[in-house]
């Protein structure tokens, strides 16, 4: 806010007598009685007392407005001065800690709008299916037999995609000294086990490195760098032969550029799978949910 600059201006009226004219008002015709008087020196006296404390009322009123003056442009310019280095380098800070926290949480920014895709055969645990394939399909899985032969790596990076699927960006949003997400190993072990079963076991006694992640042996967290899921496929459940323990899926592959996936004229009435692989589901008794078994080529 301006401040308003207020100014007193103090003004005396002195009355001067001139005591030479009285007396020469005095008659001619009558003698004259010259008498000689004394100064009045304590009058004079009270006078200058008088007039000094004025001038130095004066004095003080003048300081204290001089005081109220603001801040001429020379002094802002030195004080700008004196604070511009302090100043740059506090920006300069910001913004380094500014460019790792970004790098971080843009690892999952294309992550947050990812949902599966519900393509193709209808069943009741259609949804819980969808759900199950889509992180695993998007990393491509070489075939295998059983949980414990499927790539380690492809493992992680599924449980990754997993987490992220389910909560979101906002559950991890701890950054290590390079910007990169951390996500504690327990819960990777637990997406892990709700994906392949509860009976795999991922071991961790040594380290693992993914195309976006990396584990050091004896640590706590996984290290996420920058990934996206727009060069990845969506699961299309074409058949499927359900029994009471095991579900048997003929997946193809779509890309998301797919015309099916469409939602304007060009839409196709049916998707164009790049490939198909065969997945077997095994049902866990005591959640009464899937986990992936194996994978095949069809």
């Amino acid at each position: 806010m301006d401040k308003k600059i207020f100014s007193s201006n103090y003004s005396v009226d002195y009355l001067d007598i001139d005591k030479s004219q009285k007396f020469n008002q005095i008659p001619q015709n009558k003698p004259t009685k010259v008498v000689t008087a004394k100064p009045p020196i304590l009058k004079k006296s009270m006078e200058s007392t008088n007039h000094t404390a004025k001038d130095k009322i004066e004095d003080e009123h003048i300081a204290r407005e001089k005081s109220k003056q603001p801040t001429t442009n020379d002094d802002i310019c030195i004080n700008i001065k004196a604070s511009r280095k302090v100043l740059f380098y506090k920006v300069l800070y910001c913004c380094f800690i500014l460019l790792f926290t970004s790098l971080g949480i843009y690892i999952f920014s294309s992550a947050i709008f990812f949902k599966p895709q519900s393509v193709g055969v209808s069943s009741l645990y259609k949804n819980e299916y969808y759900e199950l394939l889509s992180p695993i399909v998007m990393n491509d899985p070489a075939p295998f037999g059983k949980p414990e032969y499927a790539d380690v790596q492809m493992v992680v990076a599924s449980s990754i995609w997993k987490l992220i699927s389910d909560n979101g960006t906002q559950k991890y949003n701890t950054f290590d000294e390079k910007g990169f997400s951390l996500i504690p190993t327990s819960d990777v072990i637990k997406a892990s086990q709700e994906l392949f079963g509860e009976n795999y076991f991922l071991n961790l006694n040594e380290s693992i490195f993914g195309s976006f992640f990396t584990f050091y042996a004896g640590e706590d967290n996984f290290h996420i760098s920058a990934i996206s899921n727009q060069n990845s496929c969506i699961p299309f459940i074409k058949e499927l032969t359900e029994t009471d323990n095991c579900v048997i899926l003929n997946v193809g592959y779509v890309t998301r550029d797919d015309k099916f996936l469409k939602s304007d004229s060009k839409k196709a009435k049916e998707p164009s799978p790049i490939k198909y692989m065969k997945y077997t589901l095994k049902k866990n008794i005591k959640t009464d949910s899937h986990y992936i078994y194996s994978v095949e080529n069809c």
